[in-house]
């Protein structure tokens, strides 16, 4: 019988960290509270324009 492992959250480190536990012989369940995943690796459309989330994931998204 395999462990399963909860991951909240479905941003870059979730789904990461899901994965990796995955090739280690887990199984993995990551919940969301967005309908879409990516956390700060997002992008959405707004009147013809696609904004992108994603710059502030690189430059920190300030204290944690």
């Amino acid at each position: 019988m395999s462990k399963t492992v909860n991951i909240i959250g479905s941003g870059i480190s979730g789904l990461t960290a899901g994965c990796y536990l995955q090739m280690c012989g887990f199984k993995t369940e990551i919940f969301e509270k967005h309908s879409n995943p990516g956390g700060l690796c997002t992008s959405w459309k707004r009147n013809g324009y696609i904004i992108n989330l994603s710059a502030h994931w690189i430059i920190g998204s300030g204290k944690g």
